[in-house]
């Protein structure tokens, strides 16, 4: 009895299929780009990169402050990869790149700072480098409290999140203003379930009075110029209607007073 060898060509395939089987991913359709002319006719096409747009993509583009142009699925993918201004410029929406989730920068405006509005406590200017039009300037306070919320729905879900403030600092040349005596309280809520809570420095590991007796998350440089202090990290599973994420930074030691941090707001990013 002889064996009859039998070839499949995958791209005789539904183009449905064949996608589903081999571009399952941002960075599986990105590859298969590049493997023949056959292969990407279907890997750049608007059926391929639909899958990958967050649902409500029509919604968030309908919140941006600028209009985005796009001629294809996949250029609109990466567009907002590169993340938007929306919400009147109080937010910046961005996918991540190689798996579409969902990230979120709040900014200062729609953070909920402890004296916020008084003038001799805070000022809202300019900062070179932000993507808002004003930041947070801290003057002085005795007591430091800083918090943020989002919906759980606006999240992708599934999805470990890290939520970070990012900041800086007024000038860095000075002493640090109080920033470094004590670690700061940090917390993530979720719904009305405590996900994660903590210490942290207000100001980088390098500089100031070391926090031996507690174990401190520290500020870490990002690649835009600014650096962030981590809040926390939970699970959004999207499954709660109405659910709502709280984090929060507060340091409400009144013995000394703490000056010069500048607050551009809280990023809620997927988990690395």
């Amino acid at each position: 009895m002889s064996t009859v060898a039998r070839t499949i060509d995958f791209l005789d395939l539904p183009s449905d299929c064949f996608s589903r089987i081999f571009m399952s991913s941002p960075r599986d359709a990105c590859v298969s780009s590049t493997i023949s002319s056959a292969f990407r006719s279907v890997a750049d096409s608007d059926e391929v990169w639909d899958r990958f747009l967050p649902s409500d993509y029509q919604e968030i583009l309908s919140k941006c402050v600028s209009p985005v142009r796009f001629s294809s699925k996949k250029e609109l993918y990466f567009r907002l990869c590169d993340s938007v201004l929306i919400d009147s410029g109080n937010k910046v929406f961005s996918l991540e790149r190689w798996s579409g989730k969902k990230s979120y920068v709040v900014g200062a405006r729609d953070l909920s700072i402890v004296w916020g509005n008084d003038r001799r406590y805070w000022k809202w200017k300019p900062h070179h480098g932000s993507r808002f039009s004003k930041v947070a300037k801290l003057q002085y306070v005795w007591w430091l409290d800083i918090h943020g919320k989002i919906d759980a729905s606006l999240l992708s879900p599934r999805t470990n999140y890290v939520a970070y403030l990012i900041v800086t600092y007024i000038d860095q040349d000075m002493s640090w203003w109080g920033l470094d005596v004590s670690p700061a309280e940090v917390s993530v809520e979720v719904g009305n379930h405590v996900k994660s809570n903590g210490m942290a420095r207000l100001c980088p590991e390098n500089v100031g009075r070391p926090f031996e007796e507690v174990v401190v998350k520290v500020p870490r440089e990002r690649g835009d110029g600014w650096m962030e202090i981590e809040l926390g990290e939970f699970y959004n599973s999207g499954g709660e209607e109405g659910e709502v994420v709280k984090m929060g930074m507060k340091q409400v030691d009144c013995s000394y007073s703490k000056e010069g941090l500048v607050i551009e707001g809280i990023e809620i990013r997927p988990k690395v």
